[in-house]
C-alpha cells in the first residue's frame, strides 16, 4: 500500500508500505479519505507532552473508506460483493 510514513521529526514520506496479516479481531480498509489530528501535528513538530513514536510509522486514525477484508473473529460485519 502506499502510505505516509513519519520518519522522524519534520520528515514524512510517500512510501510503499508493506501490509501484515491481520489479528482475529482486526479489519483492513481502503482508505478513501483521511485527515490528521492534533496529536500527528504535534508529533510531526516533536512538540513535549505528545503520544511516543518510533519511526518509521504511518501515523493516523481520521480515516474513511471500504472495509475489504475480516480478522477471522470479526462476526459484526460482512464484505459487500
Amino acid at each position: 500500500m502506499r502510505a505516509a510514513v513519519f520518519k522522524g521529526k519534520h520528515n514524512m514520506e510517500v512510501l510503499d508500505w508493506e501490509t501484515t496479516d491481520l489479528e482475529p479481531h482486526e479489519v483492513r480498509i481502503r482508505v478513501e479519505s483521511c485527515g490528521i489530528c492534533g496529536t500527528d501535528q504535534h508529533i510531526y513538530h516533536g512538540h513535549p507532552g505528545s503520544a511516543v513514536v518510533n519511526p518509521p510509522i504511518v501515523l493516523g486514525h481520521e480515516l474513511a473508506g471500504e472495509v475489504i477484508e475480516l480478522g477471522s473473529r470479526v462476526s459484526n460485519l460482512k464484505l459487500v460483493p
